[in-house]
C-alpha cells in the first residue's frame, strides 16, 4: 500500500480515470469534512482542496469530461444541505456552484436536504447527477445541465407520499439509447429499484416527474 492523500480519506471516496492522461484521481473528505481531490501524475500523488467550508466532504462523486476536466458532485453539509458541483480549472483552482436544494418530504414544512450519495455522469450532451433528498423520508432526485445551457435543472424521479423513504445509494448510468437510468435502494419497502426516463433526447420534458418510471429491480 501507498499513501495517496495528504489527509485521511475517511469519507466519500470516489475514484475515476482521467481520459486524457489515463491516470487515476480520487475525491474524498477528511475527518473535518473538507473536500479534497488527489491525482497521480505518473510519479506521485498531488492533493488539492476542493471546498473547505464546514461539512463539505461527507459525500462526493468524481468524473471527467472528454477534455480531462475534473468535476466533483457533493453535498454541502449534514443537515438541510444542497447538492453542489465543483469544476477544476487548468491552474488547479476550483469553481463551486449550488445545483439543487431539494424540497424535503411531502409532510414537512422545511426545505430539502439534497445531495446525499451523489452519482455523477458527464457526457457530450450534458452533466447528470442522481442523488438523495433527505436523511429520512427521503426521495430520489436527478439534476442535470445540458452542454448548451448554464442553468441546472432538477426533478423528483421517485418518492413515496407521506412517510416513504427511498433514493438511497443511487447508481446512475446511461443506456445505449442515451436514456438515463438510476438504480437505488428503497429503504421503506426494502427493494432494489430502477428509475428510467423513457423518452428521446432532447429532454424537453425531462424535468416532468410523470415521464420517469420506477419499478422493482430486486427484492432483498
Amino acid at each position: 500500500p501507498e499513501s495517496v492523500g495528504d489527509s485521511a480519506g475517511l469519507y466519500s471516496l470516489s475514484l475515476a480515470i482521467n481520459p486524457v492522461t489515463d491516470r487515476p484521481a480520487i475525491s474524498f473528505g477528511d475527518d473535518n469534512r473538507d473536500l479534497f481531490y488527489t491525482y497521480f501524475d505518473g510519479s506521485r500523488w498531488n492533493t488539492e482542496t476542493v471546498d473547505s467550508e464546514k461539512n463539505m466532504g461527507g459525500y462526493s462523486s468524481l468524473a471527467f469530461d472528454r477534455s480531462g476536466t475534473a468535476i466533483v458532485a457533493y453535498n454541502s453539509g449534514l443537515h438541510y444541505s444542497n447538492l453542489m458541483v465543483a469544476t477544476r480549472s487548468e491552474d488547479g483552482s476550483w469553481k463551486t456552484e449550488k445545483v439543487d436544494r431539494g424540497q424535503g418530504p411531502s409532510h414537512a414544512s422545511f426545505d430539502g436536504n439534497a445531495g446525499y450519495n451523489p452519482s455523477l455522469i458527464v457526457t457530450d450532451n450534458g452533466t447528470f447527477i442522481a442523488h438523495r433528498d433527505g436523511n429520512t423520508y427521503a426521495s430520489l432526485r436527478v439534476s442535470w445541465r445540458n452542454t448548451s445551457e448554464t442553468r441546472w435543472n432538477s426533478v423528483i424521479t421517485d418518492f413515496e407520499p407521506g412517510f416513504g423513504d427511498t433514493g438511497y445509494w443511487p447508481a446512475l448510468i446511461l443506456q445505449q439509447e442515451g436514456h438515463p437510468t438510476t438504480f437505488y435502494y428503497d429503504k421503506y419497502r426494502d427493494y432494489l429499484m430502477q428509475a428510467l426516463y423513457a423518452f428521446d433526447w432532447p429532454y424537453d420534458e425531462f424535468y416532468t416527474s410523470k415521464n420517469w418510471h420506477s419499478r422493482v429491480g430486486a427484492v432483498t
